[in-house]
């Protein structure tokens, strides 16, 4: 029964003392245990926001960079769009002035041939017009001589203009086809009446009628030469609308691109702060004793950090790839 008893005293004794044992021998395990975990997490995590910040940093400078291009280049847009609309507005005044000048000429020449031709004006206001005045019309308009360059301008000014300036160069037409029908048919009465007085003599009747059909022929030369250098005028007109239309759609453009550009920087600012936010209080921030838990936590804050960088340096070259596009186009 004593030896039975004191192998039982002797359990119960090592029973009781072996859970103090154990925490005290946890205890100076933790003790001995180094911080190195801790401490190189809280490096790499330094780490990687210095880096982050880094390019973020670069980044904002090359945004800064095209930001003052882009503006520059603005501003040389604006500088040279200043001739333009200087010059669109001289050319609009001279055009203004020559059409109001050509009404009231073309008038006048009608008014005056007509006197001499009243037979011939009286067919003309029963509504039968000459073939020749149609086809000559008719080819003005197809050429789109008549057709008013105004029309097709983006301005409100010469959109409400544009009637008035194309029935004014309608009249304008009307009134010198008019004109130079009535030439034509005085000249032809005249040639008529010429060969009617002229001798029998074959010879000095076929040079007289040989010289008139030289001078209706340059008369009708000289006519087509002014036809043409109207169309030349329009075209002209017409092609510096055309790129006072393209440069005011190269402005709204680059308008456009200024405003991303700052919406961009203002959200590049906001990120910049946010993580120099973080920064300071990774700086600051008390990390307590690891177990295996708070190890595979930090294992998932670095791979995410690691992710976000990637992301980051995707976009920015996304971003200067999307930019060099832009200005080669």
């Amino acid at each position: 029964m004593g030896s039975t008893g004191e192998p039982d005293r002797k359990r119960r004794h090592f029973s009781s003392i072996s859970p103090t044992a154990a925490a005290a021998d946890a205890a100076a395990t933790a003790k001995k245990q180094p911080f190195l975990p801790i401490s190189e997490d809280k490096k790499l995590d330094i780490a990687v926001l210095q880096y982050q910040n880094q390019k973020l940093i670069q980044k904002l400078e090359a945004q800064k960079v095209e930001y003052f291009s882009l503006e520059n280049k603005f501003s040389q847009l604006k500088q040279t769009q200043q001739p333009f609309d200087l010059t669109l507005a001289v050319v609009n005044k001279s055009l203004d002035k020559l059409v109001n000048d050509l009404e009231s000429f073309s008038i006048c020449t009608r008014d005056s041939t007509s006197e001499r031709d009243s037979k011939h004006m009286l067919v003309m206001d029963d509504g039968v017009l000459s073939t020749s005045k149609d086809a000559f019309l008719s080819r003005l308009t197809q050429t789109g001589a008549t057709e008013n360059s105004s029309m097709h301008d983006c301005t409100n000014r010469m959109k409400v203009d544009g009637e008035t300036a194309t029935e004014k160069t309608k009249n304008i037409l009307c009134n010198v086809v008019a004109a130079t029908d009535n030439l034509w048919y005085l000249k032809d009465e005249l040639s008529a009446e010429i060969l009617k007085e002229l001798p029998e003599d074959g010879s000095c009747r076929q040079k007289t009628s040989h010289n008139l059909v030289k001078e209706v022929k340059k008369l009708r030369m000289e006519f087509s030469d002014l036809h043409l250098k109207h169309k030349s005028l329009a075209r002209e007109l017409q092609r510096r609308q055309d790129i006072h239309v393209k440069n005011k759609a190269e402005m709204k453009h680059l308008r456009d691109e200024l405003e991303v550009t700052l919406t961009e920087l203002e959200e590049n600012n906001c990120n910049l702060a946010s993580l120099k936010a973080q920064r300071d209080a990774a700086k600051g921030a008390f990390f307590p004793v690891l177990n295996l838990r708070n190890k595979q936590g930090a294992g998932d804050r670095v791979r995410d950090k690691q992710k976000d960088l990637h992301d980051m340096e995707s976009s920015l070259k996304e971003l200067m790839l999307h930019r060099t596009n832009l200005h080669i186009g």
